[in-house]
């Protein structure tokens, strides 16, 4: 069973069904999006990115004509981590002008080499998840992941709540801090689940991508997601479990008492 810790406002317990941002933990659902369409042959992980979205750039021509689809959900790209974030956080922009504004940040490390954090790139799948899905990234995620999965409590975006929503926000000596609610850049980290309803999703990566004897995700495209594609720790530690993190597409990966950590 599922349970909820602490409280969500003063005086008003966390249950296992409270929803609260699950930032980061988004871009595995963005990365199965793309997998979704992989699988249906809509795209290739190894597509050029200007092939389905010709307006991508970055401020290197090069790094902007080979960056493939996989290159996006792999942090690569040759931004540093978190480069690009002011341009959406807090910020109106819709990921138009965002996309647009990103031709302008400088490329700092080598593209394909060295691990930078990006929240953009995600952004850039969900315009190609878009383009290739006929309707927004969150209408896919929710139509594809959480219809299926019985996650009727969440919702791809704050924006996508019911007012009646049992929401969780944070809180610095009792005063409640708004949710930045995203316009821009929603793949990266816009979700709103639940404890009991993110089980759902664990028990599906962890039936290999099954969910009551029907297959949801391919474990083929498991299998791509979970397999290191960018060192993390560029300049080794000498610990193994250092040299040995990585990122695949979507989740960070490593090795603890032998045992390979999704």
């Amino acid at each position: 069973a599922s349970i909820g810790v602490g409280e969500r406002a003063p005086g008003q317990p966390m249950t296992q069904h409270t929803v609260t941002n699950i930032a980061s933990c988004s871009k595995a659902f963005t990365a199965a999006a793309v997998a979704l369409l992989v699988q249906e042959g809509k795209l290739s992980w190894d597509d050029p990115v200007q092939k389905h979205l010709p307006e991508f750039r970055l401020a290197d021509p090069w790094i902007s004509s080979h960056m493939t689809v996989r290159d996006l959900l792999s942090h690569r790209c040759g931004l540093v981590t978190f480069a690009g974030d002011l341009l959406w956080y807090g910020s109106d922009y819709d990921d138009a002008e965002v996309l647009r504004r990103a031709a302008g940040l400088p490329i700092v490390q080598r593209f394909r080499e060295q691990f930078g954090y990006q929240n953009l790139m995600y952004m850039v799948a969900g315009l190609i998840v878009q383009k290739h899905a006929g309707c927004s990234w969150e209408e896919f995620v929710e139509r594809r992941f959480f219809a299926p999965l019985g996650m009727t409590a969440s919702r791809a975006s704050a924006q996508r709540l019911p007012a009646d929503a049992e929401k969780a926000l944070p809180h610095i000596h009792g005063e409640a801090i708004p949710d930045h609610e995203f316009t821009a850049c929603k793949p990266a980290a816009s979700i709103y689940s639940s404890v009991h309803e993110l089980t759902a999703w664990m028990r599906l990566l962890l039936a290999g991508g099954k969910w009551n004897g029907t297959e949801v995700l391919a474990e083929a495209s498991l299998r791509e997601m979970w397999k290191p594609h960018t060192i993390v720790n560029n300049r080794g530690s000498g610990a193994a479990t250092d040299d040995l993190r990585s990122y695949g597409l979507g989740w960070f990966l490593s090795l603890e008492r032998g045992h390979k950590v999704i």
